[in-house]
């Protein structure tokens, strides 16, 4: 039960089959893009000292989920993958850090490399090539924070994308 990333980029779309992977998360219902910022910054510093007293270590890069249309109100999870599942919630000055996981399925891939400000196009190019394959997607996407931001300049970054594929048996 791990998230596997691989060491280059996926510089093409790629399809890929997760199994569930457990995660921690602290979860906002009602999100906007404009407020994505501030929950990173508050999200990911108590999500480190939840595992921290749980003793448990994160499995990779950060993560986020977004669960509904980013271009419109959405919940949100920000946290990351773990080994083993969080045993019960822990709260850390006003948020709660929750066990969670990345639900299994079929996904299509594509790494967005360089700022933030650009992952708009990378994720339209991803899901514009799952639906012009005549596929459609969950609403259910996945940024993982490959490159740390806090020791890379941005156009060195990271970050992988995930898109939960609804796949039909066509007989």
């Amino acid at each position: 039960m791990t998230l596997e990333i691989p060491e280059e980029p996926r510089r093409t779309v790629a399809w890929v089959t997760l199994e569930e992977v457990p995660t921690a998360v602290v979860r906002y219902e009602g999100a906007t893009m404009a407020a994505v910022g501030q929950a990173f910054d508050g999200a990911f510093p108590a999500v480190m000292q939840a595992l921290e007293q749980a003793g448990l270590t994160f499995d990779v890069p950060a993560l986020a989920v977004y669960h509904g249309d980013p271009q419109a109100t959405f919940d949100l999870e920000v946290g990351c993958t773990l080994r083993e599942p969080l045993p019960e919630e822990v709260t850390v000055g006003e948020l709660v850090v929750r066990p969670s996981h990345l639900a299994a399925g079929e996904y299509a891939t594509l790494s967005h490399l360089g700022s933030y400000d650009g992952l708009g196009a990378s994720w339209q190019t991803l899901v514009e090539d799952v639906r012009g394959g005549g596929a459609e997607t969950e609403p259910r996407w996945l940024e993982v924070y490959v490159s740390d931001p806090t020791s890379t300049t941005p156009e060195d970054l990271r970050t992988d994308l995930f898109v939960q594929v609804v796949v039909t048996d066509t007989v």
